[in-house]
Formats: structure tokens, sequence, C-alpha cells
């Protein structure tokens, strides 16, 4: 499909190559079937009207429509194999299977602290875990609780509760560790409240109706998990480019199991380049929640939307808020970043003498497990500073001279290992290096050390930034470019191919290679740090990881070296709309200053460490 973008103006004409997005369709929201297990606490022995007044009857009432809960107690029963009315006999537990729940909520352990009973408890454990077992395979893949059973206020019908509260209860809790469950604590919920126990061992409607809040509070926090929430966000025309002052319009809306669902609340904030904030809320109907802005000013909107259940935001299985992360621009061919320093290219002069001053020497070239088509070596290479580059160089174990391109590769932020990536060098040289010059393959506790003590936020310090001698991305990319000298000086490189490459400090590293070697000749560099240290400056939104600008720092900006690169070099870009580690204003920057031919993804509701599913992209070239 092919589309001229508007909003470029001089910059020249964009050409849309590829749009891909969601597949969702509009559907009634399935329901959630909730299965309570267990025994006649459960069932509701001694209510008026158990259909109305059991736990899992009231349950039922507080989740609402988007639930279907089921009780499958049965008075008298025990979880023991061994007990006097094992629940495994019980036709009730095949009905529970039947009914393929979503989420099983498992209470017992009253009738099995009788005497008689208790006398098997040694298989207690065994027999749990076996319960648990044929739930969790069954096809719904349930998600599983495990309750503390209620407190027993007497010794009624032979029913302990010392052993309830001393020895059950810790078998219950190790059962959910090893098997990775959550636990719902009733013991606790109901201690004290012996006015809930007409005959001291069975709740009455009120105890119910507590238990039943208490399971519904678990079964609301474990919904988005097990429905697979998220938000898909998109705008009401394929590009993101907009003209001056024309409406943009996201609408963002509620999915489960790839399908579009209503409920629940959406709290929207925009913010922009231009400096308006403007925030809302809405019910998601299936149509979704619409969001109208727009800017006069060349940059970016962006709108952050969360989730919502009342006063509660909606967790996702990470704990994590659900969200949606996006924007549109106007302009972004237009933008530029501050003035570059009038002696960029004489320091760098300077620096590269620095470099050549030590020779180009390998001092340790160890060579480490691949496999029987490449050869792996963990490198050190002398380099200025007196820190060396270090990183696993991969390749051909049958290389001839001439024969292969090069790659040298870079990571993200972070004190740690080069990454040893055997697959990358099967048909190349492929060097990774680490950004400090440290060992590789070390233990955690080695670079736990490092990243707490030297290098503890590294390359932030205000300090150190306010000269270009003391940054720490001087030395940074002097190990780089010596890392492209050394791949340079390998008898199989062709002498022609020459690649740098990474995402986020890796990126910002591949736009400096490129600009500082210019035999390199494919730039990929993924949602690059840093381009435009002075966005903030210049009015950007620039979220948290910003590095505060200082004059110094203009002889690091990615988007400064990115315009010497080699105007034959293949360049190729990242930016995610809603990435405010890396701002899409910036990385436009970086792809603005570079002359010759270029591509970029945008990619929509894409965070630094996000991508929402199925989301609208598309590659810009130039």
């Amino acid at each position: 499909m092919m589309k001229q973008l508007a909003g470029f103006g001089r910059q020249g004409i964009f050409t849309l190559l590829f749009f891909v997005g969601p597949i969702c369709l509009s559907a009634k929201e399935t329901v959630l079937k909730v299965a309570c297990v267990g025994d006649s606490i459960t069932e509701g022995s001694g209510l008026k009207n158990k259909v109305l007044e059991s736990y899992p009857a009231q349950l039922g009432k507080i989740l609402g429509e988007r639930f279907e809960v089921g009780n499958f107690g049965h008075s008298g029963r025990t979880l023991l194999k061994d007990g006097d009315a094992p629940y495994w006999q019980s036709e009730l537990l095949k009905k529970a299977w039947l009914f393929w729940p979503d989420i099983v909520v498992i209470k017992f352990g009253t009738n099995d602290s009788k005497s008689w009973n208790w006398k098997y408890g040694k298989h207690f454990e065994r027999d749990y875990t076996a319960l648990i077992k044929t739930f969790s395979m069954l096809p719904s893949s349930p998600k599983i609780f495990l309750c503390r059973p209620v407190p027993a206020f007497s010794g009624r019908f032979g029913i302990s509760n010392e052993v309830i509260s001393k020895e059950q209860i810790p078998m219950i809790d190790k059962i959910a560790a090893e098997q990775g469950l959550e636990v719902i604590d009733l013991n606790e919920a109901l201690r004290g409240k012996a006015e809930f126990f007409p005959d001291e061992i069975h709740p009455n409607v009120d105890g119910a109706k507590l238990m039943a809040e208490v399971v519904s509070g678990a079964c609301l926090k474990a919904e988005p998990t097990v429905r697979n929430y998220h938000l898909f966000g998109n705008l009401d025309q394929e590009s993101p480019i907009y003209e001056p002052g024309e409406k943009m319009t996201f609408t963002i809306k509620l999915i489960s199991d790839k399908k579009v669902v209503s409920g629940l609340i959406l709290k929207w904030k925009r913010t922009g380049d231009d400096g308006l904030e403007e925030s809302g809320e809405s019910h998601l109907v299936r149509e979704g929640c619409e969001i109208v802005s727009s800017t006069k000013k060349p940059g970016f909107v962006r709108i952050c939307a969360t989730l919502w259940r009342g006063n509660e935001p909606v967790k996702g299985p990470d704990g994590k808020n659900i969200f949606f992360d996006g924007g549109a621009c106007v302009a972004p061919g237009t933008l530029r970043g501050l003035p570059e320093p009038e002696d960029f290219d004489e320091f760098w002069a300077e620096q590269r003498k620095v470099l050549a001053a030590v020779p180009l020497k390998v001092l340790e070239m160890k060579e480490v497990p691949g496999d029987d088509k490449v050869v792996v070596y963990d490198m050190k290479i002398a380099c200025a500073g007196g820190i060396p580059v270090s990183g696993y160089l991969v390749m051909p174990i049958d290389a001839t001279e001439k024969s292969l391109t090069a790659e040298v590769a870079f990571q993200g932020y972070g004190v740690k290992s080069a990454r040893k990536n055997i697959d990358s060098g099967r048909d190349k040289i492929f060097f990774v290096i680490n950004a400090h010059g440290i060992e590789n393959g070390q233990p955690a506790e080695y670079y736990q050390k490092l990243a707490k003590g030297k290098y503890r936020a590294y390359g932030f310090s205000d300090e150190k930034n306010s000269k270009r001698q003391t940054s720490f991305f001087r030395w940074m990319y002097l190990r780089e470019l010596r890392a492209l000298e050394y791949v340079k000086s390998l008898p199989a490189w062709n002498g022609k191919d020459l690649g740098a490459t990474g995402g986020s400090q890796g990126g910002m590293q591949s736009l400096a290679a490129a600009g500082l070697d210019t035999d390199v000749t494919y730039c990929y560099a993924r949602s690059p740090w840093g381009c435009n240290f002075g966005g903030r400056e210049q009015g950007r939104i620039v979220g948290n990881w910003d590095v505060k600008n200082t004059p110094a720092l203009g002889y690091f900006d990615p988007i400064n070296f990115v315009k010497r690169a080699n105007p034959s070099c293949k360049l190729h870009l990242v930016t995610n709309l809603g990435d405010y580690v890396c701002p899409p204003s910036g990385v436009w920057v970086a792809f603005n200053n570079f002359a010759g031919p270029k591509s970029m993804t945008v990619k929509q509701g894409c965070t630094h460490d996000y991508e929402m599913p199925n989301f609208p992209s598309m590659v810009i070239e130039k």
C-alpha cells in the first residue's frame, strides 16, 4: 500500500511502505467461570436458603454478570483420600471438572481435622497436591486459589481448631509456595467473629457474605490475567502524521482474548511538545473511548491511558497497570536539535589521535564453547583510557580470506556481560561488546557489585557531563571505534561490508559508530537513546530517562554523529510513539539529520519495553 504522508514541507516526501493493524472482532465479553470446591461450609449447610445465601451464591452477586459461580461444596467431605467421606468419591468433583472453570477456589480441612480422619494427616499434602493437579490439567487452565480454612469455635462434630491452625494452615501455605499458587486467608478474615457461627462451625449469612467478599477480591485481582486484558489504541488514519491544527482522533479499546469488550473505566492524560495538558475519563464501551486532540506546533502529542475498576487501577500479570501509551505528530520532518558545538570535528580529530596512540593489540583471545560451525572468542583489545574493548567474537569456523561481512553490535543500558550470540556469527564476523570494557561471562554478583559501585547511574553524572573530557560517553565511543578497527583488521573481512547495530544505548552507539567510521555501510538503531540531549530545552516531552543537558554533551549526541555517516550507508531506525526513555522527537531528529537514503519503522502503542499486541506500524523512507 502506497501513501504520501503530509506534514513534511520542504523536507521531502515520505512514503508509507506498509501498515499493520489489529484483527479484533467485537463480541460479548466471555463469562468467567469460578468453581468453589469444598465441604459443608462451601455448600452452605445451616443456612435457610443455601442457593441464595451460601458464600458461592453471594460471591456471584458481588462479581456480577462477567462471572458465573458454581457451588461444588459437598457436606461432610474430606480432602484426605483415606477420610471417612472423601471428596474424591463425590459426583460434585466430576461436575466441577466438567464446569471447565477459569478460576478454582479450594477450601478443605475442616472435616479432615477430625481425629479419625487426621490420623491420615501425613497424606494431607499429597492428596491436596493431587487435587490441584486434576484442575490444573483441565483444558481451561484455570487460576487456582487455596483457602486457609475458617476457624472452628468449638470441638463440635469432632472438628479440631488446633489441627486447622497449627498443622493444616502451614501445610496449605507450603503447598501453595511449591505450586506457585495464591492463598486466600479466610481464617484471618473470620477469626474472632464467633457471632457469625451459630453452631460454632458453619457461618451464617453474614459470615458467608464476608467469605464471599474476601474471595471476590482475589477473583477480581486475577481477572485481568485470566481474561488476558490489554488496551489497544489506534488513530483515525493510517499515518500518525497530521497537519498543524488538524484533529487527531485516538480510539482506545479494551481487548480480552483478541475480542473487543466493554466495561471498566479508562483514565487518560494528553501531553505534548506544545506544553498543553488535558485529562479525562470514560466508561469503555465496545466502540472504544475516543480522545480528540491537535497541535499547531511541529512535534508530538502523547496519550497515556490506564484501565481502572472503581478507585483501583487494574493490574496485569506482571503486577503493573494495564495501559496504553502512544501518540501522533505534526511535521516531524522539520524537527532539528540544538546547534552542535562549533569545534565538534576538531574535538573528535583529537580523540582519534588519543586512540591511535594506543596500538591496536589483542590483549586476550580466549576460545569459549561454540559449536561445530562457529568459533567463539572472549576478546580483550587495547584501547585508550586504560580500559579495553571487551566482548565476544563469533565467526564461521572455516572462514576464508576476504569472505565475510562484519558487524559490531552494541547493547542496551546496564552493567552486564556481552551476550554470546552464536547464531549471529554463522555467516559473518559478529563482534558484540559490552559498554564498560569489563569481564564477560561472570556470575551475576560481579555485575551487581559494579552496578552499585563504580558504574552506578553511569552517564547521568552532571559533574562528569559538565566537561567533555570526563563524560562517560567519550570513552564508550572510543571503545566502539576501536572495535570497528579490530574487525576491519581481520583477514576474513571482505573489505567492504561493515555493520553497526544495537538498541537503546546500543542504538545510540550504532549512530555514533556510523559517524565516527565512514566505512560503516549498514546502521540499525532501534529506539536509540540520547538523541537530542537538548530536547528539554526545546520544550520537548522527554520522560524520566533524560540526561540533563550540558554544553559538553553536544560532542556525544547521536544526532550530530549521524550527520557525518557515509551518505551511502544504509540507515534504518525504529521509534515507538509511546517511548519516553528514547522519545520519538529525538529519534526523528536523528533521522532528519542523515543525508543519505534512509528508512524508519514507526510503532504505535509501544513503549521502550512494551509492545502493544497487534500494534499498528509503518515504515517510512526518504
